[in-house]
C-alpha cells in the first residue's frame, strides 16, 4: 500500500508541471474541466477529465489543455527527472546543452541514470520531437531504475511490430504486455509517431491502472520529411513537407497543411511551402478528422542559412561558389572524393562508419539492400540526418541481367518503397548488384545508375590495411569509391581513411554532391563510373 501511495505522490508531481519545447511553464488551476481544446467526441475526453481529477494534470492554461501539443526529448527528460525526485548539478556532456538551459540539470540525470545517452557521442539533439518508441524505452529504463512494477491489462501484440527498431524491441513489448503504451487506430503502435499530452494522460492512467484502458481510434499524421521535424529557408526558397496517415486504411487519408503565419511562409499544393519573408512559423500537418498532428518549424531569413533545408532542392538558389548541405559547406574547386557501401544496412558496422562521418563532418552515399533496410529503419534515418545519401541496392542482391523488366522494376521498387517508409525520401540513385548495366537493366532501374572508379576489394580480403592502402595509392578528384558496410575491416579502415583524406584536402560528399558540384544533372538509365574534372 505505500508503493502505491508513493508512486502515487511521485506521479503528482509529474504534471505539476507542464513542459514545453522552450520553457517550463506552470500551468493553472482550472474550475472543473471544461477546456475549450477538449471535445466530448474526443477519445481521450475521459483519460483527461480522470487525470485531472485525480490531480495528476493540469491544464496549460485557464481554458485549454493542449492535448495534441508534440513532445521534445529536453522536455521528455525534464519530465522524468520531475518525476524521480532527484537534484542533480550541470555537468559539460554534451555540445548542445548548456548551463543555462532549462533542461540542462535533467540531462545530466537521464545521463547519469543511463535514461538516455544522446543521439550521438557528443549530442542530446534537445529540440528533436520524442517518437513512441523513444518515450517506450525511456519509461522502461525510468521504471527499472526507479522499481515501478504496476501492470495493467495485457494487451495484444502491436500490428506493425516489425516497423519497430530493433533497439527499441524489449521496451515496447514490455509497454503492450504490460498494458502501458495503448496502440492507435487498429492496433497500430506507430514508433516513430511523435507523443502528444493527450497521449501522456493515458499512458499514466494504464501505468497505475486507474479506470480503463484508453486507446485511439482517430486517425492521425506523422510527419517524415523534414525527420527532424524543421528546417531552415532563404527567403524564395521551398521546401516539401511530407507526412502520412494512420491507419494506412483511413477513410480519408488527405492531410490539411497550415501555417501559424501566413506572412512569412506560402503553403501550396500537397505541402509545399515557400519563404516570404523573415521569421519563424510553425506549419501543422492534421488528418482531416482533427486527430493527432504533426508538427515542423520553419526558420526563413534573408541570407543563406546552413540549416537543413539547404540542400539539393534548393540549389538552384544557391551561390554558385559554395554549395551548403545539412551544414556542411563544399567548394566546388577544392578537390573532393565520394565514399559508398554497398550492402547494409549492418546494426554494427554501419553504426561505426556514421559515428566517423560524423565525428569529422563528412558524408557517403549507402547503396541498402531492401531486405536488410526493412529492420534497420533506424539506421537509415540517422544518416540522412547527419547529412548521408541512401541509395538503392536492390531487394535481394540478384544479378539483375538475369532477371525480366519486370523483375527487375519489382527489385528496384520495393526498395525504394522501403527506404521510403523508413526516412521519408525515395532514392534517386541505383547501384546494380555486381555493377551490372546492360542494356537491359538501364532501361528498366529508372534512375541514375552508380558504380565506381576505385574497387578496394574490402569483401575479398578484409584488411583494414590493404583497403586504406588501395584507397591512398589510387584516389583523385573525383574518385567513387566503393566499400561495403558488412566488414569490421572496413569500418576500421574508414576510421583510418577519413581524416587521412582530410588532410590531404580531401573534401568527403555523396555522390549527388559530387556530380552537383561537377555541373553534371545525372540521367537515368545513364552509367556513371566517376566525377573528373
Amino acid at each position: 500500500m505505500k508503493k502505491i501511495v508513493s508512486i502515487i505522490l511521485l506521479l503528482t508531481l509529474f504534471f505539476c508541471t507542464s513542459i514545453t519545447e522552450a520553457n517550463i511553464i506552470p500551468e493553472t488551476d482550472v474550475g472543473g474541466t471544461s477546456f475549450k481544446d477538449i471535445d466530448t467526441d474526443d477519445w481521450f475526453y475521459d483519460a483527461v477529465n480522470e487525470i485531472y481529477s485525480l490531480g495528476l494534470m493540469k491544464g496549460t492554461s485557464e481554458d485549454t489543455f493542449s492535448p495534441y501539443e508534440a513532445v521534445t526529448r529536453a522536455a521528455a527528460v525534464q519530465v522524468l527527472y520531475t518525476v524521480s525526485g532527484e537534484k542533480y548539478e550541470y555537468y559539460p556532456e554534451f555540445s548542445d546543452v548548456t548551463e543555462n538551459s532549462w533542461y540542462a540539470e535533467a540531462v545530466c540525470w537521464a545521463k547519469d541514470k543511463e535514461i538516455t545517452n544522446g543521439t550521438s557521442k557528443n549530442k542530446f539533439s534537445p529540440s528533436l520531437l520524442l517518437t513512441r518508441e523513444q518515450l517506450a524505452c525511456l519509461i522502461d529504463r525510468f521504471a527499472e531504475a526507479y522499481g515501478i512494477e504496476n501492470k495493467n491489462a495485457e494487451q495484444d501484440k502491436y500490428s506493425d511490430m516489425h516497423n519497430v527498431s530493433e533497439w527499441a524491441l524489449d521496451s515496447v513489448t514490455k509497454m503492450y504486455e504490460k498494458g502501458i503504451m495503448t496502440p492507435r487506430n487498429n492496433g497500430f503502435f506507430v514508433p516513430n509517431a511523435t507523443v502528444s499530452r493527450a497521449e501522456l494522460a493515458a499512458f499514466i492512467l494504464n501505468l497505475t491502472g486507474e479506470g480503463k484502458t484508453y486507446t485511439d481510434d482517430s486517425a492521425h499524421v506523422e510527419l517524415v520529411y523534414p525527420l527532424v521535424a524543421e528546417a531552415s529557408l532563404e527567403t524564395g526558397q521551398s521546401i516539401d513537407i511530407n507526412g502520412r496517415v494512420y491507419p494506412e486504411n483511413a477513410t480519408d487519408p488527405l492531410i490539411r497543411y497550415s501555417s501559424s503565419d501566413n506572412s512569412i511562409v506560402k503553403i501550396g499544393e500537397k505541402g509545399s511551402v515557400t519563404a516570404l519573408s523573415k521569421g519563424e512559423v510553425t506549419i501543422t500537418l492534421a488528418s482531416r478528422d482533427g486527430g493527432f498532428k504533426a508538427y515542423c518549424k520553419i526558420t526563413v531569413s534573408d541570407k543563406p542559412s546552413l540549416g537543413m533545408a539547404t540542400d539539393h532542392t534548393y540549389a538552384s538558389s544557391i551561390d554558385t561558389s559554395l554549395i551548403t548541405s545539412m551544414g556542411r559547406k563544399i567548394d566546388p574547386n577544392k578537390p573532393m572524393v565520394a565514399l559508398t557501401y554497398d550492402d547494409g544496412p549492418h546494426r554494427t558496422y554501419s553504426a561505426r562508419i556514421l559515428d566517423t562521418l560524423e565525428k569529422y563532418n563528412s558524408a557517403a552515399t549507402f547503396f541498402e539492400l531492401g531486405d536488410r533496410c526493412e529492420n534497420n529503419g533506424d539506421i537509415l534515418r540517422r544518416a540522412v540526418n547527419i547529412g548521408c545519401e541512401i541509395g538503392n541496392h536492390s531487394y535481394s542482391h540478384p544479378n539483375l541481367a538475369s532477371l525480366s523488366a519486370g523483375g527487375i522494376s519489382n527489385q528496384i521498387n520495393t526498395t525504394n518503397d522501403i527506404i521510403y517508409n523508413a526516412t521519408g525520401i525515395y532514392p534517386a540513385l541505383v547501384r546494380p548488384p555486381y555493377g551490372s548495366n546492360g542494356s537491359n537493366v538501364r532501361n528498366n532501374v529508372n534512375a541514375p545508375i552508380i558504380l565506381w572508379s576505385i574497387d578496394t576489394l574490402d569483401w575479398k580480403y578484409r584488411n583494414e590495411s590493404y583497403v586504406t592502402s588501395v584507397i591512398k595509392n589510387n584516389v583523385t578528384d573525383g574518385s567513387v569509391i566503393l566499400m561495403h558496410s558488412l566488414y569490421s575491416s572496413t569500418a576500421s579502415a574508414t576510421e583510418i581513411i577519413v581524416p587521412w583524406l582530410i588532410s590531404q584536402g580531401y573534401q568527403i560528399v555523396t555522390v549527388s554532391e559530387l556530380a552537383e558540384a561537377r555541373g553534371i544533372e545525372l540521367q537515368k538509365g545513364k552509367v556513371y563510373t566517376d566525377f573528373y574534372k
